[in-house]
Parts: structure tokens; C-alpha cells; sequence
């Protein structure tokens, strides 16, 4: 289970579309982009269904405690990071 977290809504608009509005912070972005190629390998190696039914080799389970913890660990210091009290930073896009 990956550790990244937002905030997303969706909102009927006037003239009947939804919009999607994600809020999130961006020491969690930038982590996100890191964290998705990490979950492709581990989706791989060892599938969420095969997990599930309790198909994988110790191998395969041992990969996957690895890589899940290495992902939180690194989203747990990055929300650390966002809700530390100091001044936000300003980005230019």
C-alpha cells in the first residue's frame, strides 16, 4: 500500500462535468514522482491479488515488506517535512 496522500474532490460544474481538485503538498508530489516507478517494479514482482491470496514466494514477500517500508519511510519524512513549523516555500511555475 503506497503512503502518498492527497485530498481530492470532485465537483459537478454548470454545465454538468466533474472536475477533479487534488489538493496535496509538495514535498508529497515531489516524492510521488519517485514513489510511482518503485510500485510499478513492486507490482511486478509481487501482484496485489497474488499477495492477497497468500501466492507469493517468501522471496516475492520479503521484496515487497522492503520496498513498502523504504516508500513510507521516505512519504513519512516528507510529511514531517510539510507540517514542520517553518515559513512554506514559493514555487515559479
Amino acid at each position: 500500500m503506497s503512503s502518498y496522500r492527497d485530498v481530492l474532490m470532485g465537483i459537478k460544474m454548470s454545465n454538468g462535468h466533474i472536475a477533479e481538485l487534488r489538493l496535496h503538498l509538495g514535498q508529497i508530489d515531489k516524492v510521488a514522482s519517485f514513489e510511482h516507478p518503485i510500485y510499478e517494479v513492486k507490482r511486478v514482482v509481487a501482484p496485489d491479488a497474488a499477495s492477497a491470496a497468500g501466492q507469493l514466494t517468501p522471496e516475492q514477500h520479503a521484496i515487497a515488506l522492503s520496498i513498502e517500508a523504504r516508500v513510507n519511510e521516505i512519504f513519512g519524512k516528507a510529511i514531517k517535512e510539510a507540517t514542520a513549523n517553518k515559513p512554506a516555500e514559493t514555487t515559479k511555475e
